[in-house]
């Protein structure tokens, strides 16, 4: 799972997506020949493939299937983008993590997942502090189950219904246009 950074050089960064299979970073590089202000961190352990921008314009010249996978994430990305800023403006903490918590559920393939509480509140744009007071209260309502530098969806339904309509407006555009996601 990848994870595309905005940053200013007095406010740091935080995340603007999460990114999996079969994901797309680095569109910029892809469809021009402009270059990408962000930086592109990874928190989850898992395979990630590199390839030339050259190679794969080539590709997706070849495989019109390839091409319209590719243009579909590219629509998807700024709807996730776009509620991101949304929520991030107007929901309280604990719906922003839920938030954050179900993406990347969707986007793992396991229940069990490697985020640190930095990284939770990098993402959100929240102090840590604060992360770890509100997965303490998904915990003890048993939504999830916290290990060091890994949190566990034990009840997603619950997680679901603790979290804001933004989830379900990135759910349902990724459900729309790629179907290799696990959304509900």
């Amino acid at each position: 799972m990848a994870v595309p950074l905005a940053r200013t050089r007095q406010d740091g960064e935080v995340g603007v997506a999460i990114v999996g299979r079969p994901g797309l970073v680095g569109v910029p590089v892809v469809l021009g020949t402009m270059r990408s202000p962000h930086r592109c961190f990874v928190e989850v352990p898992g395979e990630a493939l590199q390839i030339a921008a050259d190679d794969l314009r080539r590709a997706m010249d070849e495989s019109p299937s390839l091409r319209q996978q590719l243009m579909n994430h590219v629509q998807a990305l700024p709807v996730q983008n776009a509620q991101t800023v949304l929520c991030s403006a107007r929901h309280r903490l604990e719906q922003r993590l839920t938030r954050l918590l179900l993406l990347a559920h969707d986007r793992a393939e396991d229940d069990a997942i490697a985020l640190t509480h930095e990284f939770l509140a990098m993402m959100v744009g929240a102090r840590r502090a604060g992360i770890t007071t509100a997965l303490e209260r998904l915990e003890q309502d048993g939504a999830i189950r916290r290990k060091r530098g890994v949190v566990e969806i034990v009840d997603r339904v619950l997680l679901e219904h603790r979290t804001c309509e933004c989830y379900r407006v990135i759910a349902a555009e990724y459900r729309r246009l790629i179907d290799f996601y696990r959304l509900v």
